[in-house]
């Protein structure tokens, strides 16, 4: 299942019931959270989605599981 949302967490995230499915893989699949968040900050307007009623919780989601090293790409996107 996770091969076939490869490319489309983005779009998920923003729509109400999808994202709580993205939430959901990045807590508990933790061999996809890198695929996920890289997909999340490689988005040109990154703002959208922290502004995004359904996606801002999955950014929350991401912050919440990432790594200390991983978490220096979030803050060095602003």
């Amino acid at each position: 299942m996770l091969a076939q949302l490869k490319g489309h967490y983005v779009e998920l995230s923003m729509q109400k019931f999808s994202s709580h499915m993205v939430e959901r893989c990045l807590t508990h699949c933790p061999e996809s959270r890198p695929q996920i968040v890289r997909e999340l900050i490689s988005v040109p307007h990154f703002d959208i989605l922290i502004q995004d009623p359904y996606a801002n919780f999955v950014i929350q989601a991401a912050l919440a599981v990432t790594k200390v090293q991983s978490l220096f790409k979030f803050i060095s996107f602003f």
